[in-house]
């Protein structure tokens, strides 16, 4: 069985918890960087999940520029 232990501790670092959109954007990102990039799995869901926190932060700002 696969450790990963380290994603949690990853989303516990830096998420509060991913939504399901995130979660479903992980996975896809997740797909892509290890099979397309051929990336080791760690590697890839750790881009993934850093690719999810750059996505939320920009969706963020995108959201406060629209409330002014």
């Amino acid at each position: 069985m696969l450790d990963t232990s380290y994603l949690t501790e990853l989303q516990n670092k830096h998420c509060d918890g991913m939504t399901e959109s995130e979660l479903d954007y992980f996975n896809e990102r997740s797909a892509i960087y290890e099979f397309d990039a051929g990336m080791e799995r760690r590697q890839a869901e750790e881009l993934a999940m850093h690719s999810v926190l750059a996505r939320r932060s920009r969706e963020e700002m995108e959201n406060e520029r629209a409330a002014r």
